[in-house]
């Protein structure tokens, strides 16, 4: 339910934002459902992973693990592009979070299950962050972006609840 509330809670200023900005255009429209999809993806294993750890195990884990995963895919994809500095910053502030969450988890002895969850949503919140990057640019304004992928997402986490927890 907490995460329906925030799902929805969401959809008013998507909505204000699409009226006041219009749609984004045409081509960004594949990234949009792209989005959603990732988006949704990353609710249905944060909310899996809860079921196995709390917020201060999960979520540190999964928040963490995200911009590593990106700095690789930026690594990999653009060599170059990252300067040493700041890679080892990323690894640094990264691996803090990760440690924390995994700390959090020795302490109350939960299933290792919980982790592979969150790692699993960290890769779904690094790919989504990569897709709307791009949508974002293609669309040429983040609002319609965020207004058109929002509602899209909500309408995917409806019919998820609908099919999975009616």
């Amino acid at each position: 339910l907490g995460m329906a509330a925030v799902m929805f809670g969401h959809l008013p200023l998507a909505i204000i934002g699409l009226t006041c900005v219009g749609l984004p255009v045409g081509e960004s429209w594949p990234y949009v459902i792209v989005s959603a999809v990732l988006h949704l993806g990353y609710q249905v294993f944060l909310l899996n992973a809860y079921r196995f750890g709390d917020l201060t195990q999960i979520y540190p884990v999964a928040r963490g693990a995200s911009p590593l995963l990106i700095t690789l895919f930026t690594m990999i994809t653009v060599p170059g592009v990252l300067q040493k500095m700041e890679v080892i910053g990323v690894i640094m502030i990264s691996g803090a979070i990760i440690t924390y969450g995994i700390v959090q988890y020795r302490t109350k002895s939960v299933g290792f299950t919980g982790i592979i969850l969150a790692v699993i949503t960290g890769f779904f919140i690094a790919i989504y962050s990569i897709v709307d990057a791009k949508g974002t640019r293609i669309a040429e304004s983040a609002i319609s972006y965020y207004g058109a992928s929002t509602i899209a997402n909500a309408v995917l986490f409806a019919l998820y609840l609908l099919w999975f927890q009616p």
